[in-house]
């Protein structure tokens, strides 16, 4: 039924066209450009999202080359290990192929400059995709590897599931830079819409689009925080703080930030979409022994997001993770607190949690200066934040709701909340170890800036954030209903209009 609604939809869609055309041209217009969109999975979420964004392009005059995967992949980067799929690719399934072929042969009927391409099709008479260039070889290494260590969830242990796991990612990768190839070249393709930018899936053509100079890129996922919404970013979404526009916008007087405020206010009151879920029930607190300088440590979903590309001083979360707990053999007076993402007991329940890769890794310590918090312990950590010294992030939203409180945060990653004052910054790690180590013998750190965390929040929450009706995440973290596509979204959606327009400037 859910598929079903996909093709109603399209018929809509075309309707709808038919209807914007002609005032949909003369803004923002597109024409003479020629969008790649890099769909690949066949699903009822990106599939939906992103055929309105192609008739978004091709309302206005442009051209659209949507690549879907009809099998050809290894894998999707979907499924998880804990999960126990048989098939990974579900596109490999003859209901899928029977879906596809409908879903391309639909849309290049009824539309014009709307191109849905399969991967099979697209690289069957390609010499390019038994090509593997040497100059890209480090980088399919480093996609491979965030694909196999999402799909393990961190536990690379059973080194013969995670070798066949990493030669698949390998694959996709290749088939990757085949199909960026084919856009840039062959179809002449002058800017990339796509989600994540990450993974084996998405990577190769984020990274060949970008290295080309004269092309743009549009990226997007859902916004996990509000209903309803999508967050757009010209760069992978883990790291937005270094994009322009990120920059642009702190540096500049932004009118808006009682949305901000109210939003940091509701995620404190565990009354914002996810905190909602995470602190249902949860009301224990700790007490703290004040002769210890306290540092509270608060790592993501390990797996999750988890890119070479925000890694700075660390390599990655669980050196990160491990270098504060060896803190307490530098540092005399230093109590470390480890809390676990709530969200492994919670959104992901079935998935591996950090705590248990750091025992299967044995990096857990036993010591009465450390104190593990697991994730399904009932705790407000809201009730009792600004008892600690310092507050350790890697890369969360916890950094600016600590800074909303007052109390230092270091960030450890080039994510998305780093930079302009909200903490303080570091080149080294023995830099980062001194000041603690100074602070621990009552050296006074910075405060978190509380102005800068509602200016970052409000960047994320309503600047970068947009609304559209054919989006459906309540109370999940993904959901799409094409059956919403509406003439306002196409036409009068001014933040879609700006975050688009990025395209054709």
């Amino acid at each position: 039924m859910k598929y079903l609604k996909i093709f109603i939809g399209i018929f809509k869609a075309r309707w709808l066209l038919w209807q914007c055309e002609n005032e949909a041209v003369n803004r923002y217009g597109f024409n003479g450009k020629r969008v790649f969109i890099n769909t690949v999975k066949f699903n009822c979420v990106s599939t939906p999202i992103e055929f309105f964004f192609g008739l978004y392009v091709v309302s206005r005059g442009g051209s659209v080359f949507q690549v879907i995967d009809d099998g050809f992949l290894e894998h999707h980067d979907l499924f998880q290990y804990c999960q126990g799929k048989r098939e990974l690719n579900p596109s490999k399934l003859k209901i899928y192929k029977c879906m596809i072929s409908i879903y391309a042969l639909v849309i290049n009927r009824i539309f014009t400059r709307y191109k849905v391409l399969t991967i099979g099709a697209l690289l069957r008479d390609n010499n390019e995709a038994s090509d593997r260039p040497r100059e890209y070889q480090n980088l399919v290494d480093l996609w491979a590897n965030s694909s196999t260590e999402r799909f393990y969830q961190s536990d690379l242990s059973n080194v013969l599931l995670v070798e066949d796991y990493q030669r698949r990612s390998r694959k996709n990768c290749w088939v990757g830079i085949a199909i960026a190839k084919a856009m840039l070249d062959d179809y002449e393709c002058d800017s990339l819409i796509s989600s994540h930018g990450i993974y084996s899936l998405w990577a190769p053509a984020y990274n060949l689009f970008k290295d080309r100079g004269d092309t743009r890129v549009l990226l997007y996922g859902t916004n996990t925080y509000k209903e309803g919404e999508l967050t757009f970013s010209s760069l992978v979404l883990q790291c937005q703080s270094q994009s322009d526009e990120y920059k642009d916008y702190m540096r500049s007087s932004p009118s808006n930030l009682e949305i901000a405020e109210e939003f940091m206010r509701s995620r404190l009151s565990h009354s914002s979409k996810d905190t909602q879920v995470y602190y249902a029930g949860r009301s224990g607190t700790i007490e703290l022994n004040k002769s210890y300088f306290n540092i509270l440590v608060c790592p993501n979903v390990v797996w999750d997001g988890n890119v070479p590309d925000r890694d700075a001083l660390f390599d990655g979360l669980i050196d990160w993770v491990n270098w504060y707990q060896n803190l307490i053999f530098s540092s005399e007076n230093v109590h470390v607190y480890i809390r676990f993402h709530p969200a492994e007991s919670t959104w992901y329940p079935n998935a591996l949690s950090l705590y248990d890769v750091l025992e299967r890794k044995g990096l857990l310590l036993q010591h009465e200066r450390i104190t593990y918090l697991k994730s399904d312990e009932k705790l407000d950590l809201y009730s009792f934040l600004n008892e600690f010294d310092l507050i350790g992030v890697y890369d969360g939203i916890l950094a600016l709701e600590a800074a909303y409180v007052g109390v230092p945060v270091f960030i450890g990653a080039l994510g998305r909340f780093s930079g302009f004052q909200l903490s303080d910054t570091f080149n080294s790690k023995e830099q980062m170890l001194k000041e603690i180590q100074k602070a621990s013998k009552g050296a006074v750190l910075n405060p978190g800036c509380i102005e800068t965390a509602i200016k970052c929040c409000a960047f994320y929450i309503d600047y970068s954030s947009v609304r559209l009706s054919i989006v459906d995440n309540v109370g999940v973290d993904y959901g799409a209903n094409v059956m919403r596509l509406s003439k306002q979204d196409l036409l009068e959606n001014e933040k879609l209009n700006f975050w688009m327009s990025l395209l054709i400037k």
